[in-house]
């Protein structure tokens, strides 16, 4: 059994928790800032303490990540297939069965994955932006969200349609046989 963690999958949730926290600075700077300039004693910090500092930034990063993925896969992608924006996910039995003769079919699923996960992350980033009053901003991560919601749409019917044709290949040869 294979239990190494692919560097797409990695690299994904990092870029996902980095945009955030980027963004979410970008937003609230003046109150960080703030923050920041109140505690003088984090101008202080040890070399050791620095590095340590690091580790649980970059490691608050990639959880934020995971979570924005979770929330992309239990409920952002069932919101938009109930509102019938993407449609139904296939079979996974069948999916399954499917990679087999459709070798893309793993990599159509991981773009896939990238869509839902930027799904979230800019509708939150939106509702971000609304709060903080920031229109021009709501309208821009509106604008993307939907960008990534009209391709997830798009991958989401490949990934169908190569099921689908797995699905026929395989009556077509239990007809054949029966």
């Amino acid at each position: 059994m294979n239990t190494t963690i692919p560097f797409y999958d990695i690299a994904n949730k990092f870029l996902l928790g980095f945009i955030f926290v980027f963004v979410v600075f970008m937003l609230y700077a003046n109150d960080i800032l703030y923050f920041f300039i109140q505690n003088e004693k984090l101008f202080t910090i040890p070399a050791g303490i620095e590095t340590i500092l690091t580790i649980c930034f970059l490691s608050a990063v990639y959880e934020i990540g995971v979570l924005l993925n979770r929330i992309a896969s239990v409920g952002t992608e069932e919101l938009l297939i109930k509102v019938k924006l993407w449609p139904p996910r296939s079979n996974y039995t069948n999916y399954n069965n499917a990679k087999r003769l459709h070798k893309k079919l793993p990599i159509l699923a991981r773009e896939y994955d990238f869509y839902k996960g930027h799904v979230t992350l800019f509708i939150i980033l939106a509702l971000l932006a609304c709060v903080s009053f920031r229109w021009s901003l709501l309208i821009v991560f509106a604008s993307i969200a939907i960008i990534f919601i009209a391709s997830g749409k798009k991958q989401s019917h490949r990934i169908n349609e190569l099921v689908k044709d797995y699905e026929n290949t395989t009556s077509i040869a239990h007809d054949l046989m029966a």
